[in-house]
């Protein structure tokens, strides 16, 4: 049997989307839980560091697992962002 154009014409589609998969929908964190965080970074050079990748993570909308994988050739100067 050959595939026919519009032969699944009004069906779901065998493979969704990502999205379809998801348990849950994305829930970024608000503001307020985002400064929360911060505050309990601390205001020693470690605290201030983690406050600064936090903000870092948080502007560019970017995952734990993203933001390590970056490598320098991935960030672009000209724009000031990665």
């Amino acid at each position: 049997m050959s595939a026919l154009h519009g032969a699944r014409c009004g069906w779901p589609p065998a493979f969704p989307g990502d999205a379809a998969r998801l348990p849950y929908p994305p829930d970024p964190p608000r503001v307020e839980e985002i400064v929360a965080v911060m505050r309990q970074a601390g205001e020693s050079d470690h605290g201030l560091r983690l406050q600064a990748l936090i903000v870092v993570l948080w502007r560019a909308e970017l995952r734990i697992g993203e933001a390590m994988a970056l490598t320098e050739p991935d960030l672009d100067p000209s724009r000031g962002s990665p």
